[in-house]
């Protein structure tokens, strides 16, 4: 199967980008937050090699479980083919992580998303570790790729069971979920004779960019550090002279650290980090948003989230709470809280559970047009008949 030079100048490459990518992450500060960022960027790319174009923050917000915006000019159609999408591709990020988490706690209900999850990911495994074991690791999984295509339709399993049979036999330290192949899938390289070397290219081409997102993440790690430094140099209020700088037990600085080391962080978490109360670390991340340093995510006026500017384009895809409007029954008045108190008790955040979700959104719900038309013609008609039975009731002027 190696034996043309052209699949061995392949495997050199591959070899040597894995090396790179294994290297700059294996005890990387922020390796946590580029493992979460990876799973986002690869579930948009599995989905749009299924079919279906996913904005990676929009998945972001809907995985952290913030309200989306809604574009009321889409069509319902519209709507729930684009919901079909970011149902796949979070499909993809739950086998992902369930993949990366395999020391975890098995699931509770046997009937849960995660049990057959679980089940899915060891079936993708157990096939990719059927290969010859004194093949090289690469080619095995590239092999495998292909035969698992051919007799099942789960392509997000063998997505997901790579990264493991990589770390498993010893060619990567640390997973990196991005390592699937499936740029090959995509872009139609893996013709049948070159389906190695294409998918061996699309697994460079994966690390190289991996070890790309890590030093665009590092920038802004460091440019927020910086951001900290020239403080003292920046003016202050009126009568107040020059802004001091940030003193040695400051929060600030190891902020930043935990903002770019997490893939979002709250002010309760934060808290119990820094061994801080909450009124306290509210304030922290609210002085390092006034700085220009970090943004808040959310919208909200309680359980905010917050990141590094980077993240900023997911704030674009969050609508915000539903706000009372005054006037309106059913709705409560707007109350005025101290900001100290809005974060005192901010949940846990759950991971998203795809069966959690009202059937009306799951991917395989059929679209009866003609139904959804009928309906809005018999709307149409009482409406009519209510209009009319009120103007034959209203006395002349």
């Amino acid at each position: 199967m190696l034996g043309d030079r052209a699949s061995l100048l392949a495997l050199e490459r591959t070899a040597a980008a894995l090396g790179r990518l294994d290297s700059a992450v294996t005890g990387h500060p922020l390796a946590p937050a580029w493992r979460h960022r990876t799973r986002l960027a690869s579930a948009c790319r599995h989905a749009a090699t299924d079919g279906h174009s996913v904005d990676p923050h929009r998945l972001g917000a809907m995985i952290e479980g913030l309200r989306l915006t809604v574009d009321r000019r889409q069509s319902l159609v519209d709507r729930s083919i684009e919901m079909a999408g970011y149902l796949l591709a979070c499909r993809h990020h739950r086998l992902m992580a369930v993949a990366a988490d395999s020391a975890g706690p098995p699931a509770e209900n046997p009937d849960s998303e995660r049990t057959e999850l679980e089940a899915a990911v060891g079936t993708a495994l157990a096939h990719l570790r059927s290969g010859p074991a004194d093949s090289p690791v690469l080619s095995t999984a590239a092999a495998g790729l292909m035969t698992w295509l051919e007799r099942s339709d789960d392509r997000g399993a063998i997505r997901a069971a790579i990264p493991r049979l990589l770390v498993e036999r010893g060619l990567m330290r640390s997973l990196c979920p991005n390592l699937t192949g499936d740029a090959a899938l995509r872009d139609g390289r893996a013709t049948a004779g070159r389906r190695l070397v294409a998918i061996l290219d699309a697994l460079a081409e994966e690390a190289d960019e991996g070890v790309r997102l890590l030093g665009t993440m590092e920038r802004a790690w460091l440019n927020a550090l910086d951001a900290l430094e020239r403080r003292a140099g920046l003016p202050g209020p009126a009568g107040q002279g020059r802004r001091r700088a940030v003193r040695s037990d400051s929060p600030l600085p190891r902020t930043v650290t935990l903002l770019a080391s997490a893939p979002t962080l709250g002010p309760a978490q934060l808290a119990r980090v820094l061994g801080r109360s909450i009124p306290a670390a509210t304030t922290a991340l609210n002085e390092l948003v006034g700085l220009g340093v970090a943004v808040e995510l959310t919208g909200r006026r309680t359980h905010r989230l917050y990141g590094l500017p980077d993240l900023a384009p997911l704030r674009l895809a969050t609508a915000g709470p539903r706000r009372p409007q005054a006037g309106m029954i059913g709705r409560p008045p707007l109350r005025d809280e101290p900001e100290s108190d809005r974060d005192l008790e901010e949940p846990v955040r759950p991971v998203l559970e795809i069966s959690a979700l009202p059937h009306r959104h799951q991917p395989d719900m059929p679209v009866d047009l003609d139904a959804l038309l009928a309906d809005t013609d018999r709307a149409i008609a009482r409406t009519k008949r209510t209009l009319a039975g009120l103007a034959g009731s209203r006395p002349p002027s």
